[in-house]
């Protein structure tokens, strides 16, 4: 957590010196884009692995009741584990997910990269007071916000 500043109106040939708290605060999340509505669903996690996947997974499943669900993800350990397999297996509780990976090496062609991005960018040039109102921020730059993949600049509308 830290401000970041990316544009600033500086004296010339004066020293600038920008102050940040440097604290180890942060915060997982698991994001979905739903490329045929645009709409985003953004998770937080308590961390990055199995077992948080699998809740984040569960979450999105209620979103979208007896529905099959594509998900094309990274090459992430925690999204290749056993124990993550088996809840994708017929009978299981995640069944009705099918999962395609990315080419590794490639946020670039991942569409949820650019929702991160868009929050990311929104938070910008912002001084918070905490770290709660960063989060509070982000999130709420992502939500209600409909992302459309299909054009080449990744328009929001």
């Amino acid at each position: 957590w830290e401000a970041e500043i990316r544009r600033a109106w500086l004296a010339r040939g004066k020293k600038t010196v920008v102050k940040v708290r440097r604290n180890n605060e942060y915060q997982n999340y698991f994001g979905a884009l739903n490329l045929k509505s645009g709409k985003a669903h953004t998770f937080k996690l308590s961390w990055q692995d199995t077992d948080e996947t699998g809740r984040a997974l569960e979450k999105l499943s209620k979103r979208y009741p007896n529905k099959k669900i594509c998900l094309i993800w990274d090459n992430a350990g925690w999204h290749k584990s056993k124990k993550l397999r088996e809840k994708l297996t017929k009978g299981q509780s995640l069944a009705h997910i099918r999962l395609i990976n990315f080419p590794p090496y490639a946020p670039d062609v991942n569409p949820e990269e650019h929702v991160w991005k868009f929050g990311k960018d929104m938070l910008a040039n912002q001084m918070t007071n905490s770290f709660k109102e960063i989060k509070i921020l982000f999130e709420q730059s992502i939500r209600n916000r409909l992302f459309n993949y299909r054009s080449p600049e990744f328009v929001l509308r």
